[in-house]
């Protein structure tokens, strides 16, 4: 019985992938403060820090819309943040509160008010955290919704 050149390769690559799937692993852990990350992280042990990838989303997790004195937060409209383009985006177009007459629009007027914004880490102690998880070799993902202008 012949066995092809085809056909061995697909053998040979099917039980690669087999052995390498036995050793990957995954866990999803949510907190509420960075200092929580840098210790859930840490608590893996050093030689599971190099294989371990942290994902985090950009607004309203690193970073925010800034709100003057950050005293009276809860009463800061965040101006051009994910909230604020949530409720537009769900605005009637015969609304006054209503910016833009169309979806685009609507991302232009969002892209504009990132540009001209300062953002805000959420938290004072964000890069310290991140550092010291980079300088642990423990690998960073941030992901955003927002598009390529911003």
């Amino acid at each position: 019985m012949k066995i092809s050149l085809l056909t061995l390769l697909a053998i040979i690559m099917g039980v690669t992938l087999l052995c390498s799937e036995a050793f990957a692993s995954s866990t999803m852990i949510s907190v509420h403060r960075f200092k929580e990350l840098e210790q859930k992280v840490n608590e893996l042990g050093l030689e599971d820090l190099p294989n371990t990838l942290v994902v985090m989303d950009d607004d309203d997790t690193l970073t925010m819309m800034g709100c003057q004195g950050q005293t009276g937060a809860n009463t800061c409209q965040y101006l051009g943040g994910p909230a604020w383009f949530s409720w537009q985006s769900g605005l009637a177009k015969d609304s006054s509160y209503c910016v833009a007459n169309s979806f685009e629009d609507l991302l232009k007027v969002s892209s504009l008010l990132l540009a001209i914004n300062d953002m805000v880490y959420t938290e004072h102690d964000v890069p310290t955290v991140l550092n010291s998880l980079t300088g642990s070799k423990v690998h960073l993902l941030v992901l955003t919704a927002r598009g390529p202008s911003n």
